[in-house]
């Protein structure tokens, strides 16, 4: 098996455990560790099969610095620690290539669901509708005032490999 198509499998391992983080976050606003093992346990797999050079120093700084911006998020009770894992474990992994993608897309949809949030008339009809349909515990999850900030740690991650690997 040649070490492209290798490359292309971590890859999909990624986007995979990107999705499973924010799916696990809506879910139960929680992000398991096992994702953040796979992801350390695979990025060197990434590195050593990459068709291209990846630049592990400015990676890792990257990820360093995201680790400590969210500590301090942590700190203050703003952000959960899973998302301080993840979004410092995506940083490591889109790199200084993917990081304005990752930034962007990650800030958009974290916005997007900031003003959901602050909007009562939204949330309370989305809420009604959702009981309406059957939905119970979604509408539970909807007027909470947590945000699933990995759905937004996942969509930048998504968007960087997007403009990384297929443009």
């Amino acid at each position: 098996m040649s070490l492209v198509i290798i490359n292309n499998m971590i890859i999909a391992a990624f986007v995979a455990l990107l999705l499973v983080s924010a799916l696990e976050d809506l879910d139960d606003y929680r992000i398991p560790n096992f994702i953040s093992i796979a992801l350390i346990a695979l990025y060197p797999f990434y590195v050593l099969t990459a068709p291209h050079e990846v630049s592990i120093g400015w990676s890792m700084v990257i990820g360093l610095v995201f680790f400590m911006i969210g500590l301090g998020l942590f700190s203050a009770g703003i952000m959960g620690g899973g998302d301080v894992k993840l979004i410092a474990l995506t940083g490591l992994w889109v790199g200084p290539l993917g990081l304005f993608p990752f930034l962007f897309a990650m800030v958009i949809v974290g916005a997007i669901m900031s003003i959901f949030m602050l909007s009562s008339s939204l949330r309370h009809g989305s809420a009604y509708i959702c009981v309406q349909m059957g939905f119970v515990n979604a509408q539970e999850k909807i007027l909470t005032d947590k945000l699933p900030y990995g759905v937004a740690i996942c969509a930048g991650g998504l968007f960087a490999t997007y403009k990384m690997f297929v443009l």
